[in-house]
């Protein structure tokens, strides 16, 4: 490594820190919400206390590369009240960000301008309390370990090398920061799919409220239940341990009766698994203005996932000649505004779940989530329909489970 890179990064590192340490300053200081604060989070603080809004102000996020998908997770976690967001992307907008896709946060004149510059601007206009970083220098070759402690999760978006992911993923999965596991998120939309895996350690903690009874009505005028015959809840701590995304990849799919569920997630995973195996042989990723060369091999290569996976038929009657077509797969080299605004949110909420161990919400998710959007014809209209199916890949003993949504 030269001498102006590693002063580069204690640059980098210096201002970050600096900027970090300031916030937990404040927030030492300040253990209690303010009055603006108050008002200012009062919807869901009625939703989760103030307990709850008081440790999302200590969190801290990574956010790797700016896409639709990161940009809707950051403006939703911006808007809830973390307190710092450092976004790194070394790339500059082009004439095709502006057209497609990052409207929320980027404009035709910041053409030729840092991505991550120019989210960091318009993201803290959205709220002014949260700490935001552009990191535009550093490279994933040039995180480490003690970078990383300063986060407590790390999020990386519409990422395809595979080697990378496993590179952060595993810095993560072995690092503790002040005996906190920093939680690991990965995610991409492409076209009409997109998925969204979580590694929150081998020891994640939880909290689940268990009911002790059945609460019964009295019979007659009023039908109102005595009180020693309402409810009673407990509190009880769970355990789970998540595996790392090398491992999820190898999750076997079992048999199940829901098999056009199981049609849809295989065709989303199918995708995935080739568009990581297409960056792998050809170190980029396929585009539109190349796609006449592109949509070939990576059919090819889909083909190939067929052969060789455990579940080929399961894979065969899902993945058939009618869906793999130039149209399906030109179409999932586009940003989906809309796809990323479903599993941008479902993304956030998970965020926070994972934050706050379920002091309000159900039992965290499991590892992976895979989700389609599928539009069906019908006489007079095409209704689309979001499909998406959660991969229980918390142990390779673990059967999948599935959950299908509606709109």
């Amino acid at each position: 490594m030269s001498n102006k890179t590693v002063e580069r990064n204690v640059n980098l590192k210096s201002s970050l820190m600096m900027t970090f340490e300031n916030s937990a300053d404040v927030l030492e200081t300040n253990s209690m919400l303010t009055d603006d604060e108050a008002t200012l989070y009062d919807r869901q603080i009625r939703l989760w206390g103030a307990d709850a809004q008081l440790k999302l102000r200590q969190t801290r996020l990574l956010i790797i590369n700016v896409n639709s998908l990161s940009i809707e997770v950051c403006k939703n976690l911006c808007l809830a009240g973390v307190a710092g967001i450092t976004i790194m992307d070394n790339e500059k907008v082009k004439q095709s960000d502006v057209d497609h896709s990052l409207t929320l946060t980027i404009s035709k004149e910041n053409i030729n301008e840092y991505k991550a510059e120019c989210t960091c601007k318009m993201l803290q206009q959205l709220n002014p309390r949260v700490h935001m970083l552009a990191d535009y220098q550093r490279t994933i070759e040039e995180i480490d370990i003690n970078y990383l402690n300063s986060f407590d999760f790390v999020c990386i978006f519409n990422h395809f090398n595979y080697q990378q992911i496993l590179y952060l993923n595993n810095l993560c999965h072995q690092t503790k920061n002040n005996d906190r596991h920093i939680n690991f998120f990965c995610a991409a939309t492409f076209g009409l799919y997109g998925y969204v895996f979580k590694d929150l350690g081998e020891s994640y903690d939880y909290f689940s409220a268990i009911s002790l009874g059945t609460e019964t009505l009295i019979k007659g005028e009023g039908g109102h239940p005595s009180e020693s015959q309402k409810n009673e809840q407990i509190t009880k701590k769970n355990e789970r341990k998540f595996i790392t995304f090398e491992k999820a990849l190898k999750t076997e799919w079992r048999p199940s009766k829901r098999r056009e569920i199981y049609r849809s997630g295989l065709t989303t995973y199918t995708l995935l698994k080739a568009l990581l195996a297409f960056f792998e042989k050809y170190q980029r990723v396929p585009e539109l203005k190349t796609h006449d060369i592109d949509i070939p091999n990576l059919l090819s290569i889909i083909k190939h996932l067929d052969q060789t996976a455990t579940t080929s038929k399961d894979i065969d009657s899902s993945m058939n000649d009618n869906e793999l077509n130039e149209e399906m797969l030109t179409d999932i080299l586009n940003d989906n505004n809309a796809v990323a605004s479903i599993v941008g949110g479902a993304m956030s909420h998970d965020i926070v779940k994972a934050l706050l161990r379920s002091m309000i919400t159900p039992n965290p998710l499991s590892n992976t989530i895979i989700t389609q959007l599928i539009h069906q014809p019908s006489s007079d209209s095409s209704t689309a329909i979001l499909i998406t199916t959660t991969i229980s890949a918390l142990a390779t003993s673990s059967p999948a489970r599935l959950c299908q949504y509606q709109s």
